[in-house]
């Protein structure tokens, strides 16, 4: 089963993170006093704070907007400090009331006859839910009908993600809001259709997305009428059965392999024809092999097989012998021309031989998982950074000459500076490198904590195997 983004469940996704994705202050810039939605700095914090408050529960969101009323309009006859307080508390209360929803679930599932690393795996999410109540005076929250009515509006409002909602006082929003709820619990239903590749893919939105809602899921203290017999842990156990599960993957490996290469380099600096006092322009490349070496961690970011789940760090070291000989194949032609004088510059390689004697590389290679054929055979994409040195021999000879020709009444007069050959020069020289590249990886996994792993950078390929442990 490929797992992959396909444009269906991208479509699926954008819809479904719509409302956490969006700019809250944004949707709710009708219902926020000017100052807020005027002030980039105080939008970003009130924007955080809606959508913290809205996971809670949405109902938070009416008491809300009437503190920060109370705080940013000067003709606001609301008092800040109870509305502070009652906030407050309604926040204290609807975590206590997850945390109790949250250790129903936890004492339910402990019963279940469960595989236990699956138990494990479910009963860590739920703890991961369960938050210290902030310690507030309680505050009983009594609305009138038309709160109550705006309380409803403001909730479908948040659903819908529409800023051009406005409200309506002959409309009753608690039909609109419980028609919103539904659909919610009916996609979160939905969640058990997904197939393998949606789920492995974003496994844990999912499960963010049903815990963003707990507060629709029946057992919960008043919980909406609308609220299904549906069982946040048979949402979560269906999902993670079709996930792809990675908790006891090896951290460290080590291995050893060859790489095929190649790769080019200039020796203007290393050669400099002193008679014509020029440096020689030259860029050589080559084909090569070489050994190497290998050593890597894993640090895992996800439980399941998805982009991001883990990323892996790697060091190696290549060396390659390759006794190559290659010609400079170019000499030197320099014409300088100024009009009434001119100076001209020429090289001619009697014999010119560069020896390559050896190629070393140390590589740091960073990369994570981003495409999947089957449990054990994926692909990986990254950089490569490496540090490249090659060792080699030059021999070369040269004749030269350097003429000067000024214009005369007579014609061009030349004169020759400079002529001669070189004679035999023989020089051991070394070059230097650092090159970054983009990186692919396949790998696959044999069993006995083998791997092999084919690597894809610029202009070379490298082949490894190793052992995990």
């Amino acid at each position: 089963m490929l797992r992959f983004f396909n444009m269906p469940f991208l479509l699926v996704l954008i819809f479904i993170t719509g409302i956490n994705a969006q700019n809250q202050v944004e949707l709710f810039k009708n219902e926020l006093p000017d100052r807020v939605v005027n002030n980039t700095e105080l939008a970003d914090m009130v924007n955080i704070n809606i959508s913290h408050k809205a996971k809670v529960n949405p109902k938070l969101l009416y008491t809300y907007f009437n503190y920060l009323e109370s705080v940013y309009n000067k003709k606001s006859s609301l008092d800040t400090k109870k509305l502070l307080d009652k906030e407050r508390s309604m926040n204290s209360d609807f975590i206590e009331m997850k945390n109790e929803w949250i250790e129903k679930n936890i004492s339910i599932i402990k019963d279940i006859d469960l595989e236990g690393r699956t138990r494990d795996r479910v009963l860590e999410y739920y703890y991961d839910q369960i938050k210290d109540v902030p310690k507030t005076e309680h505050i009983e929250a009594i609305n009138s009908q038309n709160d109550q009515n705006i309380i409803d509006y403001l909730v479908f409002k948040y659903y819908s993600g529409n800023p051009e909602l406005r409200y309506d006082s002959q409309t009753d929003y608690q039909v609109k809001r419980s028609e919103a709820e539904k659909r919610i619990m009916n996609k979160i239903e939905d969640f058990r259709n997904l197939n393998e590749s949606e789920v492995s893919v974003n496994l844990d939105y999912y499960i963010e997305y049903l815990f963003d809602h707990w507060y629709l899921f029946a057992g919960v203290n008043n919980s909406p009428s609308t609220s299904s017999n549906v069982k946040s842990y048979d949402i979560i156990l269906s999902l993670l059965d079709k996930s792809t599960n990675i908790a006891n993957i090896d951290n460290f490996y080590f291995g050893a392999g060859f790489t095929f290469f190649n790769t080019s380099y200039k020796i203007t600096e290393n050669y400099y024809l002193i008679p014509l006092e020029r440096n020689l322009d030259v860029e050589k490349s080559f084909n090569a092999m070489s050994f190497n070496a290998n050593f890597g961690y894993l640090l895992q970011l996800k439980e399941n097989f998805s982009y991001f789940t883990f990323l892996r760090f790697e060091l190696a070291y290549m060396l390659g012998v390759q006794n190559q000989d290659l010609e400079l194949d170019q000499g030197l032609n320099e014409h300088i021309d100024l009009g009434d004088y001119r100076i001209t510059k020429e090289a001619e390689f009697t014999e010119d031989n560069i020896k390559i004697n050896s190629y070393n590389s140390i590589t740091f290679q960073i990369t994570t998982p981003f495409f999947f054929i089957d449990d054990n055979f994926y692909l990986e994409a990254g950089v490569l950074a490496a540090y490249n040195t090659i060792d080699y021999q030059a021999n070369y000879q040269y004749n030269y000459y350097r003429k000067e020709e000024q214009a005369t009444l007579a014609g061009w007069h030349t004169e020759y500076l400079d002529q001669g050959v070189s004679g035999l020069i023989s020089e051991d020289n070394s070059i230097s490198k650092f090159v970054l590249l983009p990186s692919i990886n396949v790998m696959y996994s044999f069993p006995e904590l083998l791997y092999c792993k084919l690597n894809f950078a610029v202009k070379s390929a490298t082949l490894q195997f190793g052992i995990s442990f």
